[in-house]
C-alpha cells in the first residue's frame, strides 16, 4: 500500500493522478471523505490518497491517524504546500464560491472577491495540519514533498528517487505540467 498523506489544495490530486501510472497501482481518492469507513479497510496494493484531515471512522486526532498511516503503508508520502497564503485563498475561494460542491473544485478559474476573514481561517486551518506533518515527518524520518518543489524545482527528482523509480515524461506531462495549476492569475490591461 502506497499512501499520500497531504493537505488539501495542494496540488495531491494531480500527483496521485501520476503515482498511479508511474507506480502501476489502483487509485483510491479520500475514502474517508464521504463514508466513515474505518482505517484497516484500506488494502494493499493501492495508491491512497489521504487528506490528513478526513478521519476515518474512530479517530479525533490528526497525529493520530497520520502515524497508524505511516504504520499501515509500505510506502508513505508526506505532501504539502509551503505557501500557506495561496493554500488558503484557494481553498477560500472554493467554500465562498462553491460550498461544499466538491466537484467544483478543480475548476481553472481566477479567484476574486475572496473573504479575508475566510482567508485567515483557511490559513489557522492549514497551519494546523502542517505542523502535523512536519511532526509525522521528524519522529518517523519520512521526508516532506513540496507543492512548489514538484512543479518548479527538483522536487519530482526527489520523489523518483524516493520511490526508486523513473520519472515518466509523458505521464508529468500530463499530469504535473504548470499549466495543470488551477489558480488562473489575472492579467493586467487589455490584450492587443
Amino acid at each position: 500500500m502506497v499512501s499520500i498523506l497531504c493537505t488539501s489544495r495542494s496540488g495531491a490530486s494531480n500527483l496521485s493522478l501520476y503515482l498511479k501510472n508511474v507506480l502501476k497501482l489502483g487509485l483510491t481518492n479520500s475514502p474517508f471523505l464521504k463514508k466513515k469507513s474505518e482505517l484497516g479497510s484500506l488494502k494493499k496494493n493501492v495508491l491512497y490518497k489521504l487528506m490528513i484531515h478526513n478521519l476515518p471512522y474512530g479517530y479525533k486526532d490528526l497525529y493520530e491517524y497520520g502515524k497508524d498511516v505511516i504504520k499501515l503503508s509500505d510506502v508513505v508520502i508526506l505532501y504539502d504546500r509551503k505557501n500557506k497564503i495561496e493554500q488558503a485563498e484557494s481553498l477560500a475561494f472554493r467554500k465562498q464560491k462553491y460550498k461544499n460542491d466538491y466537484s467544483k473544485y478543480h475548476i481553472n478559474e481566477p479567484y476574486d472577491n475572496i473573504s479575508e476573514d475566510n482567508v485567515n481561517m483557511c490559513l489557522k486551518y492549514y497551519n494546523k495540519q502542517s505542523e502535523v506533518i512536519t511532526k509525522l515527518s521528524k519522529e518517523f524520518k519520512v521526508p516532506i514533498f513540496w507543492y512548489e518543489e514538484l512543479y518548479y524545482e527538483d522536487g519530482l527528482e526527489k520523489l523518483s528517487n524516493y520511490l526508486k523509480v523513473d520519472i515518466d515524461k509523458k505521464y508529468k506531462e500530463m499530469f504535473l505540467s504548470i499549466e495543470k495549476k488551477e489558480r488562473v492569475l489575472k492579467l493586467k490591461g487589455d490584450l492587443i
